[in-house]
């Protein structure tokens, strides 16, 4: 039995790894940028990207799979709206990272200045 902490972090790096792999699709980063303005149809982020409403389904999937799009088909449309949210486990994870080389820096730049100041 895997206990609860370690499950969660299991979780979150099984989210973290989906919406990384999601973000790495150029085509999906322009579909975020675009839905930064608000709920669009496929068509309207279809239509700049240049590629077919199957491929740009696909994309939306991918998406909706990670949680960073929700999608609702209204008559014969089917709108897409940005959920961001799910960018915070990318966030925390960026942070995590970049505190580890921040203090790692200032430790190595403290040994150089001692070195320096035993010179």
């Amino acid at each position: 039995m895997v206990p609860s902490g370690q499950q969660n972090a299991n979780l979150a790096e099984i989210e973290l790894d989906l919406v990384l792999s999601a973000l790495a699709d150029a085509n999906r980063r322009k579909m975020i940028r675009a839905l930064r303005s608000g709920v669009l149809t496929v068509e309207a982020l279809r239509e700049p990207l240049g590629i077919s409403t199957w491929g740009t389904m696909k994309h939306i999937q991918i998406l909706e799979d990670c949680g960073l799009v929700k999608t609702e088909k209204l008559g014969r449309s089917r709108y897409c709206q940005l959920h961001p949210d799910r960018l915070s486990t990318v966030i925390r994870w960026i942070d995590d990272i970049q505190s580890f080389w921040t203090g790692n820096l200032e430790r190595l730049i403290s040994l150089v200045e001692e070195v320096d100041d035993s010179i």
